[in-house]
């Protein structure tokens, strides 16, 4: 039969302690003290660069609202453009209607005066031949 061995609790505590300093299963305050230093360290690099990418965020963000202004204000001046040009052809279209309408109007008003003119020249001479032929009939 095998015995079994009897440790003391101070033992244990000695063989804990042996196999934890052999392991470097325990920190000591110095490792900690490094640890936490570290984690700072890459939290503060980390932030920074968090910062650094919203700031070229914003950047970028910027350069893209300067970039669609442009575009708006060229949209706007080849619209005023084009308008322009547009009314430009409208004013002539209207001028020359005008014009056209206005010499219609001249060759109406001559043509009118021309048949007032002949009508009036041959009713004087109805009339005239009237007044001879009658005068003649009464004669």
């Amino acid at each position: 039969m095998e015995t079994a061995m009897v440790m003391t609790k101070e033992q244990l505590e000695l063989v804990s302690e042996y196999v934890k300093n052999k392991f470097h299963l325990v920190e000591t305050e110095q490792q900690t003290n490094n640890k936490f230093t570290l984690i700072q360290q890459e939290l503060k690099h980390q932030r920074e660069l968090m910062m650094t990418g919203f700031k070229e965020m914003a950047q970028r963000f910027e350069d893209n609202q300067k970039s669609i202004d442009k575009r708006f204000e060229d949209n706007q001046k080849s619209m005023e453009k084009r308008f322009e040009v547009s009314q430009k052809f409208m004013e002539n279209r209207f001028e020359d209607s005008q014009k056209f309408m206005e010499n219609r109007f001249e060759d109406a008003q001559k043509n009118s005066d021309r048949i007032y003119n002949t009508i009036k020249w041959q009713m004087g001479f109805g009339i005239t031949f009237a007044i001879i032929l009658s005068a003649k009939l009464f004669i």
